[in-house]
């Protein structure tokens, strides 16, 4: 099982982290594209859970998530 703590440090300061909401407002996720541009890893979160689970995923997973939320959000 992942140490969901040891992946959080993934964020720093939260100066750093950038997010993105649903159009409707109030579903936030946070990235670390710090920690993405040094590891090639991208540290996704809840921004309204800073300490819960993170998923990392590849930067061309991450990019395919980025098109499929574009995607949604035109639709």
């Amino acid at each position: 099982m992942p140490d969901h703590r040891r992946s959080a440090g993934a964020f720093g300061d939260s100066d750093d982290n950038r997010s993105y909401s649903a159009p409707n407002g109030g579903e936030y996720i946070e990235w670390a594209p710090e920690h993405a541009s040094g590891t090639g890893i991208v540290p996704v979160r809840d921004s309204k859970q800073p300490h819960g689970p993170v998923l990392m995923v590849s930067t061309g997973a991450f990019a395919g998530l980025v098109a499929l939320a574009r995607a949604v959000e035109a639709s």
